[in-house]
C-alpha cells in the first residue's frame, strides 16, 4: 500500500536530518592495541637516517587531495541496499571473503561522481555501516546494484581491537600498506572545530617509495612502489619540523600545520605524481571546504618534503606473504526490500489488432509503461511489471466521444542543451470530426546542472642544464607552462629542477692563472737579463776608456 503524502514528507525529512547527522559525525576509527593513530610525536626522537631518507624524496611541495568519498548509513537509511560483490582472485588472502556490499543509488567511487571509474585512479569505494560497526574499503571497484566488481574489498570490524599486525602480517587491502584509510583522513569538521587529534596519511610518487620493506604499522609495501633502496618505505611517520614558520599561511592551514607537528603523517601509498595529504571530500556533508576558509589543493604548497623529519623507530621490516587476513566479519546486510516503480506513463493510442485506431466498440487496447525505481533485494517482492496493456473504447459507437478528443502526450524530444539549462517539449494530437484546434506543445526545463570543464596543466619539455656552479656543485634546468590548468584541473608540477654535478672550472682557472703568472715572470726576467747585459757592456766600456786614458798619461810622462 502506497504511503500517504504526509507520511512520505515526514519520512523524507527524517532521512535528510539523519543523513546530516551521520555524515557530520567523526570519522570511523579502527582500534588497535598500539596507539598508532593518535599518539603525539612532537617529542619523539628523529630517526638516525632521517636526512638520507627525506633527501630521496626531493623538494616536493605538499598538496591536499580532496577526492576521497566516505559514505555512512545505518538501519534507517532506506536508500542503501546490498549489491552482489564479485572480487578478483589476484589478491587472494589480502581480501575479505564477502559476497554482498552496501550500495546507495546516490553514492560514488572516490574521485568520481558515479560508480563508473573514468579518471584512471584506484576506483575506491568507502562505506561505513554505523549500526553494525563495520567499515568497507574497496579498491578497483565499480558497477551497479545488480553487480559490483572489485579487485579487493577489506572489511574492518570497528567493535574490536586489532593487534599490531592489524588484519595480518603481510596483508594489504584497499590501501597497499594494509593500514585503514579512514583513520588517517583529513576531515572538514575537524578543521572547522580546530580539533585534529590524530595522524594524517599521505602519498608520494611511485619512484619515491621503497619496495619490499615497510615500517610498522604498515603491513606491506605498496605493490606499485619502485623507488631506490634509500627511499622512504610505506608506514614511514614524518613530523613537520618544530621551527617551520607558518605565519604566512591562513588560519585554517595553520590548524593543519599544528597537527603535522604534533601527530605527523604516515606514508600510506605510492600513487600519482605529487606529495599529497588525503582529505575526505565534501560529498554528502552539510558543509563544504569552501565554507571552511582558505583551504584548497595548494594551501600547503609552501611546505616541502624537506621540511619534515622521519621519527619512525628501528629499521624497515621486510615484506612477508599474507597468510590470511583476520577472520571474516559478520556482515548482515539490510532487510528485504520490495521492488518499487516510478509513475505510469500516459496510455498509448487505442488500436485494434491491426494497429487501426478505435474510438468505440469493438474497441481495442492501449498500453502504458513505467521505469523501475527500486529493485527487489534480500528476498523482497519483485512483482513490479513495467508494462501494462488494458482494453479501451469498448463503449457502443452511438455513445462515442464528442469531436476533438485530445490524444495522449507523445515522448519528450531531446533537451536543447546538455548542461547549463535547456528546454524540451512534447506534443499531442487533437482528433475528431471536422477541424480541431491545435494543442500547443508542453515545454519544460532540462539539464539545469552547471557545465563544468576541466583543463589539466601541460608542461613543455625540459630545457638544457646550466653550467655547473663551482660554489654549490649544482646545475639547474627549467621548463615552461604550455597550458594553464583550470580550478578543477591537475596543478602544474615544478618548473625548475636542480641536480648535483662536479665542477671542472676550478682547475682550469687555476692553470690559467699559473700560465699568466709564468708569462709575466718570464717577461720581467727577460727585461732584467737585457738590462743586466746593457749594464755589463757599459761597465766594460768604462773600464776600456779608463785604461786607455791611463796609458796615454803614462806614455806622456
Amino acid at each position: 500500500m502506497a504511503p500517504s503524502l504526509s507520511h512520505s514528507l515526514v519520512l523524507s525529512l527524517a532521512l535528510v536530518l539523519l543523513s546530516l547527522t551521520l555524515t557530520n559525525a567523526s570519522l570511523p576509527v579502527v582500534s588497535t592495541s598500539g596507539s598508532y593513530w593518535n599518539s603525539k610525536i612532537d617529542g619523539a626522537s628523529v630517526h638516525p637516517d632521517s636526512d638520507s631518507f627525506i633527501a630521496q624524496g626531493g623538494n616536493k611541495k605538499l598538496y591536499i587531495d580532496f577526492s576521497t568519498h566516505l559514505s555512512t548509513f545505518d538501519s534507517n537509511s532506506i536508500e542503501y541496499q546490498c549489491a552482489p560483490l564479485n572480487q578478483a582472485s589476484d589478491y587472494g588472502n589480502h581480501c575479505s571473503n564477502i559476497t554482498l556490499l552496501p550500495y546507495s543509488q546516490n553514492g560514488a567511487l572516490s574521485g568520481e561522481t558515479t560508480y563508473t571509474c573514468t579518471n584512471g585512479g584506484d576506483c575506491r569505494y568507502f562505506v561505513h555501516d554505523a549500526s553494525n560497526g563495520i567499515l568497507y574499503e574497496t579498491t578497483g571497484g565499480g558497477g551497479s546494484l545488480s553487480s559490483f566488481d572489485s579487485e579487493c574489498t577489506v572489511v574492518w570490524d570497528l567493535t574490536t581491537t586489532y593487534p599490531n599486525t592489524l588484519r595480518g602480517s603481510g596483508c594489504a587491502g584497499a590501501d597497499g600498506s594494509g593500514m585503514p584509510v579512514s583513520n588517517l583522513l583529513l576531515n572538514l569538521l575537524e578543521v572547522q572545530d580546530d580539533a585534529i587529534s590524530h595522524a594524517l596519511r599521505f602519498s608520494l610518487p611511485r619512484g619515491s617509495v621503497q619496495s619490499g620493506v615497510h615500517f610498522l604499522p604498515a603491513q606491506a609495501s605498496d605493490p606499485a612502489a619502485n623507488g631506490p633502496a634509500a627511499a622512504l618505505p610505506t608506514g614511514s611517520r614524518l613530523r613537520l619540523r618544530a621551527d617551520f614558520d607558518a605565519d604566512s599561511l591562513s588560519p585554517e592551514a595553520q590548524i593543519i600545520v599544528v597537527a603535522l607537528k604534533t601527530y605527523g603523517i604516515y606514508l600510506a601509498e605510492a600513487a600519482g605524481n605529487l606529495f599529497s595529504l588525503t582529505a575526505q571530500s565534501q560529498r554528502g556533508l552539510s558543509s563544504t571546504w569552501e565554507l571552511t576558509g582558505d583551504i584548497d589543493e595548494t594551501s600547503l604548497n609552501s611546505i616541502l618534503l624537506a621540511d619534515f623529519e622521519l621519527v619512525s623507530s628501528g629499521s624497515p621490516v621486510a615484506d612477508e606473504d599474507c597468510q590470511g587476513a583476520s577472520p571474516p566479519v559478520s556482515t548482515d546486510c539490510l532487510a528485504e526490500v520490495d521492488c518499487e516503480r516510478n509513475e505510469w506513463s500516459d496510455f498509448s493510442p487505442c488500436v485494434d489488432g491491426s494497429g487501426v485506431e478505435q474510438t468505440c466498440a469493438p474497441g481495442g487496447t492501449h498500453t502504458h509503461t513505467a521505469t523501475l525505481k527500486t529493485p527487489a533485494a534480500y528476498g523482497g517482492s519483485s512483482n513490479c511489471p513495467l508494462t501494462q496493456t488494458l482494453p479501451c473504447n469498448t463503449q457502443p459507437c452511438d455513445t462515442a466521444p464528442a469531436s476533438c478528443v485530445p490524444q495522449p502526450w507523445g515522448e519528450w524530444n531531446a533537451c536543447s542543451a546538455s548542461c547549463g539549462g535547456g528546454t524540451r517539449e512534447r506534443s499531442r494530437a487533437n482528433l475528431g470530426q471536422g477541424e480541431c484546434e491545435v494543442i500547443p506543445p508542453e515545454v519544460e526545463a532540462c539539464n539545469e546542472q552547471a557545465c563544468v570543464s576541466q583543463t589539466d596543466c601541460v608542461m613543455d619539455e625540459w630545457g638544457p642544464y646550466s653550467e655547473c656552479s663551482c660554489s654549490s656543485s649544482l646545475r639547474t634546468r627549467s621548463r615552461t607552462v604550455l597550458v594553464t590548468p583550470s580550478a578543477n584541473g591537475l596543478p602544474c608540477p615544478s618548473s625548475t629542477e636542480t641536480d648535483s654535478c662536479e665542477c671542472s672550472g676550478i682547475n682550469s682557472q687555476k692553470t690559467g692563472l699559473e700560465d699568466e703568472i709564468f708569462k709575466g715572470f718570464t717577461y720581467w726576467m727577460l727585461i732584467v737579463v737585457i738590462a743586466g747585459a746593457v749594464l755589463f757592456l757599459a761597465a766594460i766600456g768604462v773600464l776600456v776608456w779608463y785604461f786607455a786614458i791611463h796609458r796615454k798619461r803614462h806614455d806622456f810622462a
